[in-house]
This record gives structure tokens, C-alpha cells and sequence, in this order.
């Protein structure tokens, strides 16, 4: 029981129900002996004996024949004496007698008093025949009480015959009752300060178990997303802060291990891009080099505008392909960025001149601040471009192209947005992968370069929709250079 705190807090209002217990059974004696106690049992003496004495004078008239007329005979009166000190011996504190209206008191005794008392209190006669007399009018036995200083009488009368009454007295002292009394306040206000307890206890018992079983239900449904409510409770709601401080961590973890991860796929998909492109390099550059020599040999001989045209194509794909070698290679050197500051506003005019120079109508907004920008700019030139020149080739002629550049979150925010048709929700994922392209003479490199840019700089870009067509937002974190 005593390996939980729910066992100890029963326990401990188990000792607590048992000192209620005897401290009640103390009250119940104490009050005894306190001024109620103590008028209670005298007057239950009074009473007793004054049965009692009416017991034996009924057996002592059916010893007669013939009922005494008259008990003022010397030997009548000490026959009475004899009953008195019989009954009333066995009360101690208690004396009575035996009175009738014409001669009053005929035989009085207070056989526990030491030395024997046979003389009735002259201060208390006045009182005992006033009663007698109600009670020989009434004929029904009465109790009276009388306070007085330290004290209090009790005076109990029987009537026996309509001229004869049995009446017994004795006094309660309640001074020292009193003090009893007090020391019966005392305990009954300990009584009740203990049974409070007992009742906190049970309540804070039964509140931390509830708390308990509803911590249980929560931890049943946890999620690592989640946190536990607090209670109220300070011991339970200080373990619920270390659990959902240590939950915290463990989601900062699983974050840091996801952006692990994605790092890892990151540098897996370099190490396959840059074994892909050093053998591409390999491969094709060589054979490359030599026919874009042969092919320009025979142009010089050309014979005619149409083999020259032929010829002229053909440099065009080998200028191609070499592009495309070019930016294989690109990805190979990510791990070399140049980081520096870099006029925002110039670089994106730049990027945005390369593209123009192409004839078209299409009309170019750029929205960007008067500031330097930490970046390599030649590899973040390239990822631009690689992007712009997607906007280019699905907006109209005369649609429109949007840059817009701000700082954010301390942090470099480029959006690229065009008016062509848009990606569809479920591709916009997609068009980062290696060689996935949606166009027919599309390689599928671009925007996967782009990407590996970004991410080189520890940035992020994603596609979403635009007012009319595609969106990519680019996000990098500032650095001090």
C-alpha cells in the first residue's frame, strides 16, 4: 500500500477516521463529567432513589394487615429512618425523608453524609414543602431545579398517599464540571479540525485520482504533436512540464532528424547527379568537341545555303548539349558557394537582360529594395534564369513576368510569377525532380538545378498558384558576410 501516493493518502485517512473515533469516545466521557454530565447523573440518582424508596415503603405497608393510620409514632418514624438510610446508602450524595401536610417533615436521612445527618437544611425546607405541596395537589412526581453559586439542586418528589409524598435531593457541583466542560469545547473543536482534515483528504484523494485517470485517458490517445493540460495539482502539473518540456525536445529532434534526412537525400541526389554528370563530361564532351571542329571545317566549304543552313542547325544542338553538360556540372560544384553580398536590384535586372534578349513582347515587373543580398551570385544567377526561363516558355507573348524580392523573417524572400496557364496541384511536386519534364523537348534539369541552388544556401522553393499562372517562392536565410 505504501508503494503509491494513493495507498499512503488512504492509510493516512484511515489514522485519521481512527483518532476521530477515540476522540469521540473521549467526549462522550468528558462530556460526562461536564456540567450536563454531571446535572444528568445526579438527577437520574435522584430519581433512582426516590423509585426506590417508593419500592420498599409499598413492601413495608403490604408487611401491615391494616395500613398505619398515622406514621408519627416513634415507632413508625424509626421504621422510615431504617428505610431511608436502607435505599439511600447506596446514593451517594443523595438525602430525602418522607413529609405529609399536617406534620411536615416526618423522617429525614442522608445516610452518606459523614457524620449521618438527620436534621433537615433549614436552608432548603422552604423549597422541599413548596414542592411537596404542588405535588400532593397534582398528584404527579416532579423534579426541580435550583441553580445556585458552584451548584445547582435537584429536588425530585413522589407522591405515595394523598397526605404522604417521598422526596429525594442532591446537589451537582459544576465548578469543577466547568472546567471539564472547557476541556470538552477544546476537544470537540479538535474533533472537528481532524474530521476537516480527513475530508480534505478525501477530497484531494479523490481529485488526484481523477486527475490521474484523465492523465491516463490523454496518454491512451498521446500524440507527439500534443501536450498534456495541466491539473491544478503542483506535484502532478510539475511532471507534466518536464514530460511535455522533454516531449518538445523529442519533436525538436524528430525535426532536426527529418532536416537530416532531407539533407541526406539532398547529397544522395548530388553524389548520383555528379557520378551521372562526370560521366556525361567524360563521355560526351570529347566526342563533342570533335565534331562541333569537323562540322565548322565543312561549313567553311559549304557549297550551298541549304548545307549551310543544315550545318549552322547542327552547331545549334552541339551548343545545346553543351549547356546541358554545363549545368550538370553545376551541381557537382554546390559545395563551393562564393557567399557574398551581392546589389539586389542590378542582379535581378541582369537575370531578367539575359532573358530579353530573345525577342519578345512579354512585359517584366520587378519589385525589389535598394539593398545587398548574401548569396553566391553566379549559381543563384543560374537558378534564376532557370526559373524565368519556365515562366518565359509557358506565358503568352503578351502575358507578363513578375519578380518581387523582400526581406522576411529575417530572412531572403524571391517570388518568380508569370500569367501562363499554371501547374496543376498534384504536379507542382513534381516538376523538382531530376528529368521530369512535361514538355516533349524538355530535359527536365532546370528546375531540379534550381532547387539544388537554393538548398545549397540552406533555402527552400516551392511552386504554388498565382493570381493568374505558376508561383515559385525562393527562401534563403540571411547571413552576415
Amino acid at each position: 500500500m505504501l508503494r503509491s501516493l494513493r495507498g499512503v493518502f488512504v492509510l493516512l485517512w484511515v489514522f485519521v477516521a481512527l483518532v476521530c473515533g477515540a476522540l469521540a469516545f473521549q467526549l462522550h466521557g468528558l462530556f460526562e463529567l461536564g456540567v450536563g454530565g454531571e446535572i444528568t447523573q445526579v438527577q437520574r440518582s435522584v430519581e433512582r432513589s426516590a423509585q426506590g424508596l417508593l419500592q420498599a415503603f409499598d413492601a413495608y405497608i403490604s408487611s401491615f394487615s391494616e395500613a398505619p393510620a398515622d406514621f408519627e409514632t416513634e415507632d413508625r418514624r424509626r421504621e422510615l429512618l431504617l428505610l431511608l438510610d436502607l435505599i439511600l446508602g447506596r446514593y451517594a450524595g443523595v438525602e430525602g425523608g418522607f413529609w405529609s401536610s399536617q406534620n411536615r417533615f416526618i423522617a429525614y436521612s442522608f445516610p452518606t453524609h459523614e457524620p449521618l445527618k438527620r436534621d433537615v437544611p433549614e436552608a432548603e425546607s422552604g423549597r422541599i414543602s413548596a414542592l411537596n405541596r404542588r405535588v400532593l395537589s397534582t398528584r404527579k412526581e416532579e423534579t426541580a431545579r435550583f441553580n445556585a453559586a458552584g451548584e445547582v439542586l435537584l429536588l425530585h418528589v413522589v407522591p405515595v398517599r394523598p397526605d404522604l409524598v417521598i422526596w429525594t435531593m442532591s446537589r451537582a457541583h459544576v465548578r469543577a464540571a466547568a472546567a471539564f466542560e472547557q476541556l470538552t469545547v477544546g476537544f470537540v473543536a479538535l474533533l472537528v479540525l481532524l474530521l476537516a482534515t480527513g475530508g480534505l483528504i478525501l477530497w484531494y484523494l479523490q481529485r488526484w485520482g481523477g486527475q490521474l485517470l484523465r492523465l491516463e485517458a490523454e496518454l491512451g490517445s498521446f500524440q507527439l504533436e500534443s501536450r498534456l493540460s495541466r491539473t491544478g495539482l503542483e506535484e502532478l502539473d510539475r511532471l507534466l512540464t518536464a514530460f511535455n518540456r522533454q516531449t518538445e525536445r523529442l519533436r525538436e529532434a524528430q525535426a532536426r532528424s527529418h532536416g537530416l534526412s532531407a539533407q541526406l537525400q539532398r547529397a544522395e541526389r548530388l553524389a548520383a547527379l555528379g557520378r551521372m554528370s562526370a560521366g556525361l563530361a567524360h563521355e560526351i564532351r570529347n566526342p563533342l568537341g570533335t565534331i562541333r571542329l569537323q562540322v565548322e571545317n565543312v561549313l567553311a566549304k559549304a557549297a550551298n545555303d541549304a548545307h549551310e543552313r543544315a550545318f549552322h542547325r547542327i552547331l545549334r544542338e552541339i551548343s545545346r548539349l553543351d549547356d546541358l553538360i554545363e549545368r550538370l556540372l553545376a551541381i557537382v560544384r554546390l559545395d563551393q558557394l562564393n557567399v557574398r553580398p551581392t546589389p539586389l536590384r542590378p542582379w535581378l535586372e541582369e537575370c531578367v537582360h539575359r532573358i530579353r534578349q530573345n525577342p519578345t513582347s512579354m512585359r517584366f515587373e520587378i519589385h525589389a529594395p535598394e539593398a545587398d543580398w548574401p548569396m553566391d551570385e553566379r549559381q543563384m544567377a543560374r537558378a534564376l534564369d532557370n526559373l524565368l526561363a519556365n515562366a518565359v516558355r509557358h506565358t503568352p507573348p503578351d502575358g507578363w513576368v513578375c519578380l518581387c524580392a523582400e526581406r522576411q523573417d529575417n530572412g531572403c524572400f524571391l517570388a518568380v510569377e508569370d500569367s501562363g496557364p499554371g501547374i496543376p496541384a498534384e504536379l507542382r511536386e513534381q516538376v523538382f525532380e531530376p528529368f521530369v519534364s512535361f514538355r516533349s523537348n524538355g530535359t527536365g534539369l532546370g528546375l531540379a538545378i534550381a532547387r539544388e541552388i537554393v538548398e545549397a544556401h540552406g533555402g527552400t522553393i516551392v511552386c504554388t498558384a498565382g493570381e493568374r499562372g505558376a508561383r515559385f517562392e525562393v527562401r534563403w536565410p540571411w547571413r552576415e558576410c
